[in-house]
């Protein structure tokens, strides 16, 4: 008889103690973690992770990728980890919950979810966060820029305005930006030739976090419209200029809007002639274009 009843106590015992409801909306980490690293942190609540119809507190957790969310009551904490350490993840997160349910020197359990104080030691270190999206982690990334371009085969330099946008989710980066360089002219012999580009590149490579820098380092291809112009003659050549891109890529990752530094380099292994009558080819545009820019990121949108 006592086997019998001492399950249905224990059970009795713990629907009485107050309940805490544990949500991930990920596996990294998973709910049924979190409960369990919790439980021995509390001692006036229960962590559970099945859905209660009494009255309960409720504790969420966001997987972001490279860092994660805790939500407790009106208290959230973002937290990086690029490292996607999910056992470490599932034992931060119980602590923050635990702190925020029983703050150091509670003698018991509060008799509904109190307001987050000011001096509360979890709130020192978080920023309210409206509701985040759990099902799309990643960021939207705007760049704007100053840049400028050379080779080293007598053309350039060149500036123009440089735009870019991205997303990066999970430590990669895709990106695709656009440049203008307005036509410039160059002394061939006794005649004028304007070089006009338009730079475009889709890239795509691994994000490296080293606080508070960002590091993109990305690899793609370059398509360049670029028109040839001779003034003399008024002929007018339009051609596509399509090769391999790379670039580094350094950031600060501190606020919504951080300074950019970008260094790329682009070959295009087609040249194309420049003619002039009647001397005929004087040169050829350059295979190696080697660029700098400098703007600002905005992210986390």
């Amino acid at each position: 008889m006592w086997l019998l009843g001492g399950p249905t106590l224990a059970h009795a015992e713990a629907d009485a103690t107050p309940l805490v409801e544990i949500h991930a909306s990920g596996s990294c980490p998973g709910a049924d973690r979190v409960a369990e690293q919790l439980n021995p942190l509390l001692r006036h609540h229960v962590a559970t992770t099945r859905r209660e119809t009494a009255p309960v507190r409720t504790a969420k957790i966001y997987d972001f990728g490279d860092a994660y969310l805790v939500r407790v009551d009106g208290v959230v904490r973002r937290i990086p980890d690029a490292n996607r350490n999910c056992e470490e993840r599932a034992q931060v997160a119980a602590v923050v919950v635990a702190l925020t349910l029983e703050p150091a020197g509670a003698e018991s359990p509060p008799e509904k979810a109190p307001p987050p104080e000011p001096t509360s030691p979890v709130e020192q270190e978080v920023t309210p966060a409206p509701q985040p999206q759990a099902d799309h982690p990643g960021s939207l990334i705007i760049s704007i820029a100053a840049k400028g371009l050379s080779t080293f085969e007598g053309f350039g330099p060149d500036f123009g305005p440089m735009i870019g946008a991205g997303w990066r989710a999970r430590n990669w980066t895709l990106q695709l930006s656009g440049s203008v360089f307005p036509a410039r002219a160059y002394d061939v012999t006794d005649s004028k030739v304007t070089l006009a580009r338009y730079g475009f590149d889709l890239r795509w490579g691994p994000s490296f976090r080293f606080s508070p820098v960002r590091i993109d380092t990305t690899l793609g291809l370059a398509l360049d419209p670029i028109v040839i112009t001779s003034e003399v003659f008024g002929t007018r050549t339009t051609r596509l200029d399509v090769g391999p891109s790379a670039a580094l890529g350094l950031a600060l990752d501190k606020w919504s809007v951080n300074p950019l530094l970008v260094l790329d380099a682009r070959w295009f292994p087609r040249n194309y002639a420049l003619l002039v009558l009647p001397e005929g080819e004087v040169g050829r545009t350059p295979s190696w274009y080697f660029g700098l820019s400098v703007g600002v990121q905005f992210n986390r949108f």
